[in-house]
């Protein structure tokens, strides 16, 4: 469902064309690959997972205007301009700055603004903590089956990061909390939240 709704919802506005080199920021799989590559010029997608990169590959590099590659946002963010080869006019960051340390993501959001175009469209979207941060140290997860690390940010949180960004002359079109699709009461500390910017 949340799917279906970034899709419906969030896809039209970042107004992806045949100009748009888009910049894929924890791909995954290729979720957004699979919608994103058929309308762009180019598409970027990088993950920290080895095996989420290669499946990503496989399901989606038919049309040849792709590129999936193995590195974190501290990675990508840390390339040299001349790496690109091309500066990227849309971005998606998803559910990839709550496992980043606090110094590091600073230096994520500083180091990433190169890359970009001097007109550009971000997507950006976290699981944030609802009322106050909540860090999660070698926490036992039964539905990972192993240990889990991550960091919930409350939305002010990340606005301050985000001042990075507005600093470099984006502007915030869009806040929101993604539809609230969960009642487990397990998962009623955190919910999904996202921003658009633009400049």
């Amino acid at each position: 469902q949340w799917n279906k709704f970034e899709k419906e919802y969030i896809l039209p506005q970042l107004k992806v064309d045949k100009d748009s080199a888009v910049l894929d920021i924890g791909c995954g799989i290729g979720r957004w690959a699979e919608s994103v590559i058929p309308l762009a010029g180019y598409y970027f997608g990088a993950d920290f997972s080895e095996e989420m990169v290669k499946t990503a590959r496989n399901r989606c590099s038919n049309g040849g205007n792709c590129t999936f590659y193995n590195a974190s946002f501290n990675e990508i963010a840390e390339k040299d301009e001349s790496f690109f080869q091309r500066k990227f006019n849309r971005v998606i960051i998803g559910g990839v700055c709550m496992y980043i340390n606090d110094k590091d993501l600073e230096k994520c959001f500083k180091g990433f603004v190169k890359h970009l175009d001097e007109h550009c469209i971000m997507y950006l979207t976290e699981t944030v903590a609802v009322e106050t941060r909540l860090t999660l140290d070698r926490f036992p997860s039964e539905a990972l089956k192993t240990d889990y690390d991550v960091i919930y940010r409350t939305p002010d949180e990340y606005n301050e990061y985000y001042k990075i960004l507005t600093e470099a002359g984006f502007k915030i079109v869009k806040q929101d909390f993604l539809p609230h699709l969960n009642d487990d009461k397990q998962y009623s500390e955190t919910d999904r939240w996202y921003s658009v910017f633009e400049r």
